[in-house]
């Protein structure tokens, strides 16, 4: 049975807390690569509680909602590009890497609080012709002829989940990096090759690899991202 706990030195590097202090931290549910738990959120990064004991008050008197549902548990996992709320502080957040290959939260508006971007992973074909589109946050939707394939990225409402446009990972699109040494980057793609991405950044034109990209637009981001954008 998986413990509840890990030792804090162990913890994904991506958590912006502190190594030595306390010597364990709670372990999200879905793994340590599925996001970062409810708990150090409100805790460590938002500071709205001292404790676990006040964290898991705070989840029960209070509505904390991810993705635009609520959320009680103190190991529920929130990761890339989900949304948390907070409609009692009027406090709304975008989870997103930071170019220093941190987990941040990205404060926005309301409104945004009730889209997400998520990148298609891979489908299946159900039974009918139905399409199951496999998204990175491990959720997946089901569409009668869906215009977009693996690699490209939907955009969503929440909480329903509902497809309200296709981002295609093409010459001209505009994507945000989640892995290698461009961690954070927002550029606009210049060539596809195979695997690999020549990407247009502010600062320089750089080589990634396609399965670090996250389409979030064209001309402008549909979503933020990035902390002053």
């Amino acid at each position: 049975m998986t413990k509840a706990h890990l030792k804090r030195l162990a913890a994904p590097k991506e958590w912006a807390i502190k190594r030595k202090t306390i010597k364990f931290v709670i372990r999200p549910k879905g793994g340590l690569n599925s996001g970062m738990p409810l708990g150090i959120i409100m805790r460590d990064i938002l500071g709205y509680a001292k404790n676990m004991r006040e964290v898991r008050t705070v989840l029960r008197i209070r509505d904390v909602l991810v993705d635009g549902v609520k959320r009680t548990d103190a190991r529920f996992s929130a990761g890339i590009m989900s949304t948390l709320s907070v409609p009692e502080m009027k406090e709304h957040f975008r989870i997103a890497l930071g170019k220093d290959k941190k987990l941040k939260l990205i404060k926005i508006k309301e409104a945004e609080s009730l889209v997400k971007i998520c990148k298609i992973k891979n489908k299946k074909i159900l039974k009918g012709g139905k399409i199951q589109l496999n998204l990175h946050d491990g959720s997946n939707i089901i569409c009668e002829k869906p215009e977009c394939g693996v690699g490209d990225s939907v955009m969503i409402s929440l909480p329903k989940k509902e497809v309200k446009s296709c981002l295609k990972l093409e010459k001209g699109a505009l994507i945000y990096l989640t892995g290698g040494e461009h961690v954070g980057t927002i550029g606009k793609v210049e060539g596809i090759d195979k695997a690999r991405l020549i990407v247009k950044s502010e600062k320089s034109v750089i080589e990634t690899m396609k399965k670090f990209a996250i389409v979030i637009g064209t001309e402008k981001p549909l979503c933020t991202v990035v902390e002053n954008e």
